[in-house]
């Protein structure tokens, strides 16, 4: 188990299935972990993935982290994650990486444990890795999935935040669908600028500079919004569509 992550106590861990009103899709009990892979299978920003099973279906456990955040920031961080499970579990399109449910992480932790939400393993990766063999048709038609997937979110007024080719997973089937919409935004951790990722403490959001509109690049940034998104798009759109 990492030492910075979410954590919260036994207690915590019961009011917080309470204030979610979500205890039936708390599926720890249901979580089996491979003893081959007891370690993360892939690092991002601020979550490592685990690969597991859920009643024979292989599953991502996506463990949040949170170094460096102190208490306070913490508790708020715990809050947004609730945030986040309460909107992804209502959502359901073809374009939309499916919520199987939410873990706590150790399962056999007795004091502290972390939040871990759970999606089925997309076993064809990302979009970024998955089009490079594609013909120019085939990207099209990919590209035109990803474009409902994100109308989708803005019909119900939710920003995704941080679109770009490896927030998008492909299913078994060759299906994109978005993942990780408001999740680049749960951390509270300032991040040093570069080329690769961009952060403002002043709004908590963390997004990937290329992909970024201009006017998230202003000293106090906005929030992001559906333009900005739409602007990612384009990104994402400009980038798949010339890569071979």
């Amino acid at each position: 188990m990492h030492s910075h992550n979410t954590s919260l106590s036994s207690s915590e861990q019961d009011t917080a299935s309470k204030s979610l009103n979500i205890s039936d899709i708390d599926i720890t009990s249901r979580i089996k972990y491979p003893e081959d892979r007891r370690f993360p299978v892939k690092f991002g920003g601020y979550a490592d993935i685990y690969m597991a099973d859920l009643d024979g279906l292989k599953v991502a456990v996506k463990v949040m982290r949170d170094v460096g955040v102190n208490e306070e920031k913490r508790l708020a961080l715990s809050k947004k994650i609730q945030d986040e499970i309460s909107i992804w579990s209502s959502m359901q399109h073809p374009n939309i990486l499916p919520f199987k449910g939410f873990t706590f992480f150790p399962p056999e932790a007795s004091d502290f444990s972390v939040f871990a939400l759970v999606s089925p393993w997309m076993e064809r990766g990302t979009l970024l890795e998955y089009v490079k063999p594609c013909s120019d048709g085939h990207r099209c038609i990919m590209l035109l999935e990803v474009c409902k997937g994100l109308e989708y979110l803005h019909e119900r007024n939710i920003v995704h935040g941080d679109l770009k080719g490896c927030n998008i997973l492909v299913t078994g089937q060759g299906r994109p669908v978005l993942a990780d919409f408001g999740l680049s935004r749960l951390s509270e951790v300032d991040a040093v600028f570069s080329t690769k990722s961009a952060a403002s403490s002043a709004t908590g959001f963390q997004g990937t500079a290329r992909y970024m509109a201009r006017e998230l690049f202003n000293p106090v940034p906005p929030k992001p919004t559906k333009a900005t998104d739409i602007w990612a798009l384009g990104c994402v759109i400009m980038v798949r569509l010339h890569s071979h």
